[in-house]
């Protein structure tokens, strides 16, 4: 290819807009913005620590003060930790027939050595006492179950062997006597150990789970391993199925050779603290972003502090830390007893905001087709 001298017409004629008087109608401003960089960082905004209710707040902000973390892990996992409490207990009525159910996908990516692990372990240790006092007061229960149904089930059997060799005129009644012996044998049921959270499982594992709690679990995880068995780790193909629909609600039935179950309204919580790679990682699964499973998420992105942490730092007050564990295990304890949700009715105020957001995001939908 020939150079073009620099006054080549053809060189020119794609540039000769630029210089184009404006369109009528047209005007061109007197101060050009700054271009924005296609590099560089872009700085986040700050997370919303405020709106937690002062003893979260608190306990939050201690926490990241102590560990020397960003806010934005002890609140992200606090979101999951309140959403495990109440996730499957309480629905939001926004307004008509619109409710949003309280449970929630949470994850936070920090690089190594971010004490995530640590942040975690604080954060949902007064869950995990919830559960041993949930264990410890359904034990009695299950016990007089389990015996009652052996039992049931003992009569059963003995007035269906005396039905079988009872005489003629005594077999009818003997036969009725032990077919409503075995009804009630069959409607005893033993209720199933309390389960908070799961880690390390699969989406089978977890659907079970779920149907056995009605309905609600929750995956909390300092790593991303949930993301791997999603992906097909042991099946080989992707099985998102229970967790989508985990998040929203819907009704979940299974009807396998070996499974039949049942849930009318599943609540599932994710609360993950992982590593960056791990987000990458996901976004490469096929499937995982046509199906939505991603946009269920809550991302938190934090800058990490390592190599600008203070050493010496305030611990988490006592106090501070007592009130957050009382009150998240009261708050889960309280709601385990609920069987029809707690209805949270928003403030006026939350649904003028709510309305705004609306009338600013659809636009965006479609023009984002």
């Amino acid at each position: 290819m020939t150079p073009q001298p620099v006054d080549s017409p053809d060189l020119w004629a794609g540039l000769s807009t630029l210089d184009a008087p404006p369109a009528e109608g047209e005007t061109t401003p007197d101060v050009w913005e700054d271009p924005i960089p296609l590099t560089g960082r872009r700085e986040r905004p700050p997370f919303p620590v405020h709106v937690f209710p002062a003893w979260l707040h608190d306990f939050v902000a201690a926490v990241a003060e102590e560990t020397q973390t960003p806010v934005d892990l002890s609140g992200s996992i606090a979101l999951a930790v309140l959403a495990t409490a109440a996730g499957g207990r309480s629905v939001v009525h926004v307004r008509g027939n619109w409710r949003e159910p309280t449970n929630l996908y949470t994850v936070v990516a920090l690089p190594p050595a971010n004490r995530k692990s640590a942040v975690f372990a604080l954060l949902t240790d007064p869950l995990y006492e919830a559960e041993k006092q949930l264990k410890a007061a359904m034990k009695p229960v299950i016990v007089e179950a389990e015996l009652t149904a052996r039992l049931a089930k003992e009569a059963a059997d003995k007035a269906a062997a005396k039905a079988a060799s009872a005489d003629a005129d005594k077999r009818d009644e003997m036969v009725a006597t032990a077919v409503g012996l075995a009804q009630t044998a069959d409607t005893l049921t033993v209720p199933a150990e309390p389960v908070l959270l799961a880690d390390d499982s699969t989406p089978e594992t977890v659907t079970s789970l779920m149907a056995e709690q009605g309905g609600r679990l929750s995956v909390m995880s300092a790593e991303g391993g949930i993301f791997d068995i999603i992906a097909g780790r042991y099946s080989g193909a992707p099985n998102m199925e229970v967790f989508l629909k985990g998040h929203a609600g819907d009704r979940l039935r299974v009807n396998r050779q070996t499974r039949r179950e049942c849930i009318d309204n599943p609540a599932l919580t994710i609360g993950l603290a992982v590593q960056p790679d791990v987000l990458r990682d996901i976004g490469k699964v096929k499937g995982f972003e046509g199906r939505g499973l991603l946009a269920r998420f809550l991302y938190s992105l934090p800058a990490s502090t390592v190599g600008e942490r203070e050493i010496i730092t305030d611990p988490v007050p006592e106090q501070t830390a007592a009130t957050y564990s009382v009150n998240v295990i009261n708050l889960t304890l309280a709601f385990a007893e609920w069987t029809d949700p707690a209805v949270i009715q928003l403030s006026p105020e939350a649904v003028a905001a709510l309305i705004e957001y609306q009338k600013y995001v659809e636009p965006q939908l479609k023009a984002r087709g």
